[in-house]
């Protein structure tokens, strides 16, 4: 039983590269994708006419989506298992980082919610956001149905 259990985990390390080589986004929903990507074309007309013209803020945006799109297709080739297993880490690396917040946090406009990580500042309750739906989910799968209201409010906390 252990050595099907490696031979499993060898199999699945050995298939993670080759899901993100490939050019084929199975787990993406086109028609979202449509939308996702009509959304941002206004977003950036209106960036532009806010802005009075200011094409460098466009530009700027821009570059925030092309960097989001890669990480949405990275994370599109990957399984829901993988991101089951994963879920209580990045957790409680996400609480860490919130506590993190208090000592080293950076105060900006009276909030101390900012980690300073050089030419970035980076707002943990940002990761947070995706996160815990995550570690909520994964839970969830795992608690036999019909899970009571005590039993929903000790979840999501």
């Amino acid at each position: 039983m252990v050595t099907n259990i490696l031979r499993r985990d060898i199999n699945i390390k050995r298939s993670l590269w080759s899901r993100l080589m490939r050019l084929d986004a199975p787990n993406v929903d086109m028609p979202i994708l449509l939308l996702i990507i009509i959304l941002m074309i206004i977003s950036l007309f209106t960036i532009y006419s806010s802005s009075g013209g200011n094409a460098f803020l466009v530009a700027k945006q821009a570059a925030f989506y092309c960097i989001g799109f890669v990480v949405m297709f990275l994370v599109a080739r990957f399984e829901v298992y993988y991101f089951r297993n994963l879920s209580f880490t990045l957790y409680a690396f996400g609480v860490f980082l919130l506590l993190l917040t208090l000592f080293i946090g950076l105060e900006i406009n009276g909030a101390t919610r900012w980690i300073d990580l050089g030419p970035v500042n980076f707002q943990p309750s940002e990761y947070m956001k995706i996160v815990l739906p995550l570690t909520i989910c994964s839970v969830l799968t795992y608690k036999p149905l019909p899970i009571s209201l005590h039993q929903l409010i000790a979840i999501i906390g």
